[in-house]
């Protein structure tokens, strides 16, 4: 089944990588990524949907391939509007009401959001990741079945991040504004575990991945039932392993950055990708 794209960036969509053939897809566990954006999640769903983790019939695009898919991000752009949340991503202050969006399943029609199960399910097993699961997943966990999905968290050294959201994403906030912003996520994402009494499979950070990728892909391996290694996130990941992506130096430039931004008036109170 496919849905329209009506909320998704104008940067577009994409096909997902071929996928892998997988020997045993309905006894392999599903997979939901949380991450507060930013964080590298983007080279963790590549790599495990390299290991045959269905990522949808398209994947969502910005200035890179997020390997989020497409009709997830459309559904969760929706359940964010219908809870009263004004914008399309999950970056506002104060952030998405998870009570409100959890309420939603006593009013919305179901249908469209179960279909978007089923076909999952159909090809499981699949991988989800958007950072607006923190939030929406208090929704979806009244349709999808949670004990079949192992949860991965993925974070990134604050430096990192704001050096990449400066350089990288040339989203212009402050160190502050966009701390508050990620612990809103991780707040949202540790109130849901607590709810649900468990916890996430596997935690770590983007430096784990790329500074000690051949631990991170056993920890990985044996907690996710995968065969991931080290030449295949050499596959995804275009920068270079075992060192950090940004220096000391790019954090202080990204501020500097975001100073001039400021003092010229070229930033708005809470950035956001697309409207």
């Amino acid at each position: 089944m496919s849905y329209p794209h009506h909320f998704w960036n104008p940067s577009g969509i994409r096909l997902p990588p071929k996928r892998v053939p997988v020997k045993n897809p309905m006894t392999m566990p599903n997979i939901i990524i949380f991450t507060t954006g930013a964080s590298g999640s983007s080279v963790l769903a590549g790599l495990l949907g390299s290991q045959g983790f269905w990522l949808g019939h398209q994947t969502a695009k910005l200035q890179f391939d997020t390997y989020e898919n497409a009709e997830l991000v459309d559904l969760n752009v929706q359940i964010l509007r219908k809870s009263g949340y004004p914008r399309r991503d999950a970056n506002d202050l104060p952030p998405p009401d998870v009570r409100r969006i959890e309420d939603l399943i006593k009013t919305e029609d179901l249908g469209p959001y179960r279909a978007f199960v089923k076909e999952c399910e159909n090809h499981r097993p699949w991988l989800w990741k958007d950072p607006r699961l923190a939030y929406t997943i208090y929704f979806w966990r009244h349709i999808v079945d949670v004990k079949s999905v192992k949860f991965v968290v993925i974070t990134r050294e604050f430096d990192q991040a704001y050096a990449g959201l400066i350089h990288s994403r040339k989203v212009y906030m402050s160190p502050k504004q966009y701390k508050q912003i990620n612990d809103n996520y991780i707040k949202a994402i540790d109130l849901f575990f607590e709810k649900m009494g468990t916890r996430s499979t596997v935690s770590l950070t983007f430096e784990d991945l790329i500074l000690f990728p051949q631990r991170m892909m056993q920890l990985m391996n044996e907690a996710l039932e995968t065969s991931l290694s080290v030449e295949a996130l050499e596959r995804v990941y275009k920068g270079k392993l075992y060192k950090r992506r940004y220096h000391r130096v790019d954090y202080f430039r990204a501020l500097g950055k975001f100073i001039i931004k400021k003092a010229i008036g070229d930033v708005e109170r809470f950035p956001r990708r697309g409207v």
